[in-house]
C-alpha cells in the first residue's frame, strides 16, 4: 500500500493486488473528493514484465503507452501514477529512482546510487554489468542473466525426456533378455539422467526462491522442489540398482538370477 500527502493532509492511498505476475491491479482512493471514490485499473504487461498500460474493468478503456528503454528509463508516460521496471519489478517513487531492495537505481543513468553491498565486480555502481540486455539485477547486489532460468528448466527437461528414451528403448526392443549388459548400462544411464535433470531443477527453484517475495510463489516452488527431490532420488536408486546388477551378471550369476 501507498499513500501521498501534501502538507501533511493525505490525498491519495493505493492498494496493490499480488497475482502470479506480481502486481496484477491498483485501487486508487481520493480522499480529497467527497465519499473518498475509488478506481480500480488491472495492470498490462509485455512480455518482458514492463508495465505497459492499465485498463478499467467497467468500460475496458486504456491508458496510452509506457515504454521503457533496456536500462529501465521512460520512454513514454501513463499519464497519473507510476510505473513498475521491466524484469525489476519494483515500483518508482516520486524521484524516479527504483528501490531494489538493497539500494536505488537511477534508471536515467544506469547506475545505483551507492555502492553494492554484495561488493561484486569492480564497478559497484553498474546495473547488469552495464550489460541489460542479458542480464537483471532482481535485489541490487548480483546481476543473473535475464533468461536463465528459462535455460536451465530447458536443459532438465531434455534430460529428463533423454531418460524416459532410454528407459522406453529398453521396454521396446527387451534388451534384458537379449542383451543385458547393454540394458542395464541403458537403466543405470537413463537413472542418472533422471537424477541430473531434477538436480539441476532443485538449484534453479533454490535460486528463485531466494529472488522471490511472493509467499504463494515461494509455495509453489517449495512444493515443486521437493517433487524434483524425490524424482532425483528416484532416479539414483535406479542407477545404483543397475549399476548392481552389472556387477553381479560376471561375479556371481546365481545371485544375479534371483534379484535382477
Amino acid at each position: 500500500m501507498e499513500q501521498d500527502f501534501k502538507n501533511g493532509v493525505l490525498q491519495q492511498t493505493r492498494v496493490h493486488f499480488l497475482g502470479a505476475r506480481g502486481i496484477e491491479a491498483v485501487v486508487a482512493i481520493d480522499h480529497t473528493s467527497q465519499g473518498n471514490p475509488t478506481t480500480l485499473r488491472w495492470l498490462l504487461y509485455d512480455g518482458h514484465g514492463n508495465l505497459v498500460r492499465t485498463m478499467a474493468p467497467d468500460d475496458y478503456t486504456l491508458s496510452a503507452w509506457q515504454f521503457r528503454g533496456v536500462w529501465g528509463e521512460v520512454q513514454g508516460t501513463l499519464g497519473a501514477g507510476r510505473g513498475y521496471c521491466a524484469n525489476l519489478g519494483h515500483s518508482e517513487d516520486e524521484t524516479g529512482l527504483v528501490y531494489m531492495r538493497a539500494r536505488y537505481y537511477e534508471p536515467a543513468m544506469g547506475r545505483f546510487i551507492s555502492e553494492d553491498p554484495a561488493q561484486d565486480g569492480v564497478n559497484w555502481y553498474l546495473y547488469a554489468y552495464s550489460n541489460p540486455v542479458n542480464f537483471a539485477d532482481y535485489d541490487g547486489k548480483i546481476p543473473r542473466k535475464t533468461k536463465e532460468w528459462l535455460v536451465e528448466f530447458v536443459k532438465s527437461y531434455i534430460l529428463f525426456d533423454l531418460a524416459t528414451l532410454g528407459f522406453q528403448i529398453n521396454d521396446v526392443f527387451e534388451l534384458d533378455e537379449s542383451s543385458p549388459l547393454f540394458s542395464h548400462a541403458l537403466d543405470a544411464i537413463s537413472g542418472l539422467l533422471e537424477a541430473i535433470g531434477a538436480m539441476k531443477s532443485i538449484i534453479e527453484l533454490g535460486q528463485r526462491i531466494e529472488r522471490s517475495k511472493d509467499p504463494w510463489k515461494v509455495w509453489a516452488f517449495a512444493g515443486y522442489a521437493l517433487l524434483m527431490s524425490a524424482v532425483h532420488t528416484m532416479g539414483m536408486v535406479i542407477t545404483a540398482r543397475y549399476l548392481v546388477l552389472i556387477y553381479l551378471l560376471y561375479s556371481d550369476q546365481e545371485l544375479y538370477e534371483k534379484i535382477k
